[in-house]
């Protein structure tokens, strides 16, 4: 317990050297997310947040700047531990302080992060009929980022869970504009997902060019994926599932065999 003790002291004592010095480095983010243990036991998780608020709101737009996503994750899940209630998160989600009015992209990954906070408590949640207010809530909260934002501002995590979610909603359709950004994206983030997740959509049109566009999909992810032996027994299931659905018999048993 003793150097348990000393070790927590000795961290926050470094925390605080280190922003004192160097609150710019381009380390900031990771000195911060590392410290929030260590700064709880010490109970100064408010001002840990406090920290993480800054440095997010920092990055602005640059969402490929080091620890990023870090911090968004470490800040949503330690916000309630720091006091804060879910309706106060999701006010501070949607109106983040200090963060630009132009970084669409960071506003977007703010809001779906408030979002696996709400999932999380739903599994938590014991009761039934908080359950289902909060997954009222969560229909309202995706129906507004949709609203809100273009998907071509939006990050590729952002972009698949909403396209999760239309699917299970039965809104494929929908779902194909936000797999297919992925797809255009520089970022290659999720791609995998995106790219199965829009073949399975392609696969169950009538049309047998979306089929086969499908198809072509699914071909890629074998390729580019030949040693995730995971996701290439998934794709050969999917590509005899599209087979089945048009008819192409031959084609069903061929792949059955690879």
């Amino acid at each position: 317990l003793v150097q348990d003790q000393a070790r927590t002291a000795d961290t926050v004592a470094l925390y605080d050297e280190f922003f004192q010095k160097y609150a710019e480095s381009s380390n900031r983010a990771k000195a911060a997310v590392v410290a929030l243990p260590a700064l709880e036991k010490s109970k100064r998780l408010p001002d840990a947040l406090k920290r993480l608020e800054i440095i997010i709101a920092g990055f602005g737009n640059n969402v490929e700047a080091v620890g990023l996503e870090d911090c968004i994750v470490s800040y949503t899940n330690n916000a309630e531990k720091a006091g804060m209630t879910l309706e106060q998160l999701r006010e501070r989600m949607y109106s983040f302080p200090g963060l630009p009015p132009d970084a669409e992209i960071a506003k977007a990954r703010l809001r779906m992060a408030l979002i696996d906070v709400y999932e999380k408590k739903i599994k938590e949640e014991k009761n039934d009929e908080i359950r289902n207010s909060l997954k009222g809530q969560i229909e309202g909260l995706f129906s507004q980022l949709k609203k809100d934002f273009d998907p071509a501002k939006m990050p590729n995590y952002s972009l698949v869970r909403i396209g999760d979610h239309l699917m299970k909603s039965g809104n494929a359709v929908q779902a194909k504009d936000y797999f297919s950004q992925v797809l255009k994206n520089d970022d290659v983030a999720f791609r995998d997902k995106a790219q199965f997740n829009l073949a399975v959509i392609l696969g169950e049109s009538e049309a047998a060019a979306d089929r086969d566009q499908s198809i072509a999909l699914l071909d890629k992810l074998l390729a580019d994926f030949a040693s995730d032996r995971i996701l290439s027994e998934k794709v050969v299931r999917q590509k005899a599932i599209i087979y089945e659905l048009g008819g192409q018999w031959e084609k069903v048993s061929e792949t059955c065999r690879t």
